[in-house]
């Protein structure tokens, strides 16, 4: 009897279907033990990445929104009050910007490309140019403090994209 009369046979022994079921189920756990935990691994290990770049760019969007605020708070004080003492929000924007770069130094480490690296240098040179007088400036003089601060959003956003394409979200 050749081996194809024996597979193809209506009539297969006993020992032979055990063998094969045997060697299937092995088959199946050595899949299930091996293979499948790297798959898991992977997908893991994405979950948190991912779960830490959205992280950082909350705390980017968070951080550049306070010192909007902070910057959108003295323009209003000094348009009210062109004599009042803007040293108390000089002092909070000063703490905002040291946490952007804090945050800054950590997103760039994060960045795989160079031209995304520079895209943060810039929003760290953006944040350093921010700064506010102790004594309020002229009226005039207060657009500017409004557009340092939109330029600031705008390259906060730009590193925020770089971001989220450094993680595929």
């Amino acid at each position: 009897m050749s081996i194809k009369e024996f597979l193809w046979s209506d009539k297969v022994p006993i020992w032979w279907s055990l063998a094969t079921s045997l060697v299937s189920a092995a088959l199946g756990a050595l899949f299930v033990l091996c293979v499948v935990p790297h798959f898991n691994r992977g997908f893991e290990n994405e979950k948190i990445r991912t779960s830490f770049l959205l992280g950082k760019l909350n705390q980017l969007d968070a951080q550049s929104t306070n010192i909007a605020l902070i910057m959108n708070e003295f323009v209003t004080q000094c348009s009210v009050d062109a004599n009042s003492d803007a040293s108390d929000l000089a002092s909070e924007l000063k703490q905002e910007r040291f946490k952007l770069s804090l945050l800054a130094i950590e997103v760039s480490a994060m960045l795989p490309s160079d031209v995304d690296r520079e895209k943060v240098k810039s929003m760290s040179s953006a944040a350093s140019q921010l700064t506010i007088p102790r004594q309020c400036p002229k009226l005039d003089d207060l657009s500017e403090y409004i557009d340092q601060t939109g330029e600031l959003k705008l390259k906060v956003l730009q590193v925020s994209q770089a971001l989220a394409r450094s993680a595929d979200l």
